[in-house]
């Protein structure tokens, strides 16, 4: 958080507003207001992509990290995002699948960047 800050400052971007919180406390407060959500925790992301489809504003970006085992990459978490936005009543855009870094032994922790578009 404290990096993301000072990028920000270093950027002279203070049209910024950084929240550091749980997906599921922001819910409702934060609905369709942010134009970015990282959701960087590998191992839980998934429990919170119906929070974060309703964080995004319509045009929302969602970076989204897993991790994934080397045989199937991508299959898995592609298939929970496209659940959660049925699930939303929203649309997704897949802008970028990427492996992050060797997490195991034929385990990676991967990144699955999209956009979210609301009716």
């Amino acid at each position: 958080m404290r990096l993301l800050r000072e990028n920000a400052a270093l950027n002279r971007i203070d049209d910024i507003i950084i929240l550091q919180a749980d997906a599921a406390d922001l819910g409702e407060r934060y609905e369709n207001c942010a134009d970015r959500i990282i959701m960087n925790l590998p191992h839980s992301a998934s429990d919170f992509l119906g929070a974060a489809m309703r964080i995004a504003k319509d045009g929302g970006v969602v970076h989204y990290y897993a991790i994934a085992p080397e045989d199937d990459l991508y299959g898995q978490d592609t298939a929970f995002v496209e659940d959660a936005a049925r699930g939303a009543g929203v649309e997704v855009e897949i802008l970028r699948l990427g492996v992050v870094r060797s997490y195991a032994p034929h385990q990676y922790n991967i990144v699955i960047d999209f956009r979210v578009e609301k009716p």
